[in-house]
């Protein structure tokens, strides 16, 4: 074999792709998602979960007439073509004798900055905006929002008075991988997504800092069991996750209780984008996409890509950053907690502690982003994220993943094992072991 055979490997980047060549001899294993088709009617497909739901009342044996319903639905940081989901159920709840006056779509925004009319538009349709009333959810209003008690694990439950209000409450959203509550869907559309500041920042601050906050884990982690107490005090009846493919189509819906709903998704999901790597690499490189509109996005890639990195190896990370560091609070967090001679783990969560950082929902992710590096190294390969902006960081950057994989090579050796994690916003990275 020719030692300077190249393979040429293609990763989702922003809205298109990015290309580039690895050594052959230094390519270790590529995980790329399951093929699988999308469903070729999605509204059927919504229909059928609708009318088999999983460890749930159907809609119809749930919904009166006069009862007024609330569908709490992910927002533009989630990939979920909920414009081909709600016309179903609105047409379910229609059937049951529910009327559109009496249904309210609830932009479950969490600490996300609001949606631009466009963003609406393009998230949910212009048939379902002209049918049902859209609010979007303020953690940060008081008086949008009710406090209806404490968890076990001492998080106070304040919710959008949107949700409170109504009798039917349905969450709609995709499970993906996530680096606090194990996966999203399920209870985490209500209980972080339609949730206030007090609610997210305790559950995110106090229990996502537990080794089981983690990755592919939710019976064992206690940042998702809270959120499903949440969620219950809350009184979600039902959600809809879909799972989808890589060319981010709806393979497949289930509805029904929230956890039992997500845990059928997650089998799906992990069928489709569980990866089981031969080992550690030296090199692992992903993308954030789907998740790499703003540069906290891309954290979840960041982390993900540790799972299956050597300690002392290095991360290269592609995010496009559209929105560079993101909404004005997500950016004023990295640059306090970043441009300055970094702290330890240990004592950016102390400062965290006595207040010195005003947005907590992301210092968690901070945290385990500062852990991970005493472990391994991170280059950054991004568009969209400013020269300005990158060197503020203090992080090892560049436009051109080519010269990455140079600089890593150069690093660790030209005998250095790399492995490829395209999907590194989504899929779920685990060992053979």
């Amino acid at each position: 074999m020719n030692i300077l055979e190249k393979v040429r490997v293609e990763l989702p980047y922003g809205k298109g792709k990015l290309t580039f060549n690895v050594p052959k001899k230094n390519l270790l294993y590529v995980g790329e998602p399951r093929s699988v088709e999308g469903a070729p009617d999605v509204a059927k497909e919504i229909l059928w979960a609708l009318r088999n739901p999983i460890k749930s009342e159907r809609i119809s044996e749930i919904a009166e007439r006069g009862k007024k319903v609330v569908l709490i639905c992910d927002d533009y940081t989630r990939a979920t073509p909920t414009y081909q989901i709600v016309p179903a159920v609105l047409h379910e709840l229609n059937q049951a004798g529910i009327k559109d006056a009496d249904i309210k779509l609830l932009v479950a925004c969490g600490i996300h900055r609001k949606m631009t009319e466009e963003e609406l538009t393009k998230k949910y349709g212009k048939e379902v905006l002209s049918k049902v009333e859209v609010v979007q959810h303020d953690a940060s209003d008081q008086n949008q929002l009710e406090y209806l008690g404490v968890t076990k694990r001492g998080t106070p439950v304040w919710v959008d008075k949107a949700v409170v209000k109504s009798d039917i409450k349905i969450g709609i959203g995709l499970v993906e991988s996530h680096p606090y509550t194990g996966f999203g869907g399920g209870p985490k559309i209500v209980a972080i997504g339609a949730a206030g500041k007090k609610t997210i920042y305790y559950n995110h601050l106090h229990l996502a800092q537990s080794p089981e906050a983690w990755y592919g884990k939710t019976d064992s982690n206690p940042c998702w069991l809270d959120l499903l107490e949440v969620a219950r005090i809350a009184g979600l009846d039902m959600v809809i996750n879909v799972v989808m493919n890589a060319n981010l189509e709806v393979v497949k819906a289930y509805a029904g209780e929230p956890a039992a709903a997500q845990r059928e998704a997650i089998k799906l999901f992990l069928d489709v984008y569980g990866r089981e790597f031969p080992e550690r690499a030296d090199v692992v490189i992903t993308s954030a996409n789907p998740k790499d509109m703003y540069f906290d996005q891309c954290n979840i890639a960041m982390l993900n890509a540790s799972n299956i990195v050597k300690d002392g190896g290095v991360r290269i990370v592609a995010g496009y950053c559209s929105e560079g560091l993101g909404p004005p609070n997500i950016r004023k967090l990295y640059l306090d907690s970043l441009a300055r001679p970094w702290p330890t783990p240990e004592e950016y969560m102390q400062e965290a502690m006595e207040g010195k950082h005003e947005d907590l929902a992301d210092v968690p992710a901070i945290y385990k982003w500062l852990k991970l590096y005493q472990k391994s190294d991170l280059i950054f390969v991004t568009e969209g994220l400013s020269e300005e902006d990158a060197n503020s960081l203090r992080i090892d950057w560049t436009r051109s993943m080519e010269e990455a994989v140079q600089k890593a090579l150069k690093r660790y050796g030209e005998d250095a094992k790399i492995s490829v994690l395209p999907w590194g916003g989504m899929a779920l990275p685990y060992l053979k072991e």
